[in-house]
C-alpha cells in the first residue's frame, strides 16, 4: 500500500474541500440494558467506533492489544479494528456506533484504542446524545415498517427533508461535543494527506449509494469525467486498491456490522446487500472475509465462549 503522510494535531485546520470528505454515519443508538447475546462478544471493524455511557454495571473492553474497564457514570469511546468485550450481567448503557473516517480508512482520532472519561466532566456528550436518541426514535415509531434501531435504522427507516436536516444537526452536534470530551483526554485528530479531488468524488458517490445498488460505475465516470481504468489507476496509487474494491470494502464491513447481530437471519443480510441467492452471497463473503457468514458468525460466539473459559 502506498506510503500516506498523516498530520495529527489537537486542532489542526484543512480545507473545507477535505473536511467534506471526512464521513461521519451514526449505525445504530439505543438505551436500554445490553441486547441479549451481547454481554460477551469479539468483532472485528474498520473506520467505526463505539461509544457507551455505563447506565448501570460495568464493562472491559480488548481492543488491538489494549484494556480499558468503564464503570456507571463513565464514558467509554473503542477506536479498535479487533475488540472483545464483556459487560457485567447487569449492564445498562447508552451506546452509540459510528462510522467515521477518511476516504483511505484513516479515522479521524489517532493515540489508544480505548478512551474512558466521567460522564460529569463532559455532560454536553450524554445531553446532546440524549437528543439525537430521541429524533431516532420519533423517525422510527413514524415508520410502521423500520426495523429495530440497534440494527441500521438508516437502511430501512423513511423520513422527510425537515427530518433529515433535524437528524444531521443532532448527529453533528454530538460528534462536536465527543470531539471535545475526546481532545480534552489527549486525543489528537489525524489528517490524512491531500488526494486528488476526482477521488474524493469517487469515494463521495461510493458513500451515497446504497449497499444493496449495483456497482456505479455510469455515475462513477460522469462525476469524475475518468474511464474506469484511469479512475482504477488513480485509486491504486493512491490507497493501493482499485475504486472497485473501496466499493467492496465499504459493503464487506455492513456485512459484518449485520452478522454481529445474532437475531438477523443470513439470508436477511444477504437480500439487504442486493443479493438474490443466498448461495451468491455466501460465495463472495467467505471470498472478502476468508470464511462463509454462518462460520464468521459461530467465529464471533466461539472466541467469546473461549474468553469465558
Amino acid at each position: 500500500m502506498p506510503e500516506r503522510q498523516i498530520v495529527t494535531g489537537l486542532n489542526p485546520t484543512t480545507s473545507l474541500h477535505r473536511w467534506q470528505s471526512l464521513r461521519s454515519e451514526l449505525l445504530f443508538i439505543f438505551d436500554a440494558s445490553v441486547p441479549a447475546g451481547g454481554q460477551e462478544t469479539v468483532g472485528h471493524r474498520e473506520g467505526e467506533f463505539s461509544a457507551w455511557l455505563l447506565r448501570r454495571g460495568s464493562v472491559q473492553m480488548w481492543a488491538d492489544g489494549e484494556s480499558a474497564v468503564a464503570r456507571q457514570g463513565e464514558w467509554l469511546i473503542c477506536f479498535g479494528a479487533k475488540i472483545r468485550q464483556k459487560f457485567s450481567p447487569d449492564a445498562e448503557i447508552l451506546s452509540l456506533r459510528v462510522l467515521q473516517s477518511w476516504p483511505d480508512g484513516t479515522a479521524l482520532y489517532s493515540g489508544s484504542p480505548v478512551s474512558v472519561f466521567r460522564a460529569a466532566d463532559h455532560p454536553q456528550v450524554e445531553k446532546s446524545a440524549a437528543r439525537l436518541l430521541r429524533g431516532v426514535d420519533q423517525m422510527v415509531l413514524a415508520d410502521s415498517t423500520a426495523m429495530d434501531p440497534r440494527f441500521a435504522f438508516l437502511w430501512k427507516t423513511q423520513f422527510d427533508f425537515a427530518s433529515y436536516l433535524r437528524y444531521e444537526c443532532n448527529l453533528l452536534t454530538w460528534l462536536g461535543a465527543l470531539g471535545k470530551a475526546l481532545q480534552a483526554v489527549g486525543r489528537s485528530v489525524a489528517l490524512p494527506g491531500e488526494v486528488d479531488a476526482r477521488i474524493a468524488k469517487a469515494c463521495q458517490v461510493i458513500d451515497s449509494v446504497p449497499v444493496g445498488d449495483p456497482f456505479p460505475e455510469r455515475t462513477l465516470t460522469r462525476t469524475t469525467g475518468l474511464s474506469l481504468g484511469r479512475l482504477n489507476k488513480l485509486f491504486n496509487q493512491t490507497y493501493g486498491w482499485s475504486v472497485h474494491a473501496h466499493w467492496e470494502k465499504r459493503r464487506l464491513n455492513r456485512a459484518r456490522l449485520a452478522l454481529e447481530q445474532p437475531d438477523v437471519r443470513v439470508k436477511e443480510v444477504a437480500a439487504q446487500l442486493g443479493f438474490l441467492q443466498l448461495s451468491h452471497f455466501s460465495a463472495w463473503f467467505k471470498r472478502s472475509a476468508g470464511a462463509s457468514p454462518r462460520a464468521y458468525r459461530q467465529q464471533m460466539e466461539s472466541s467469546g465462549d473461549r474468553e469465558r473459559r
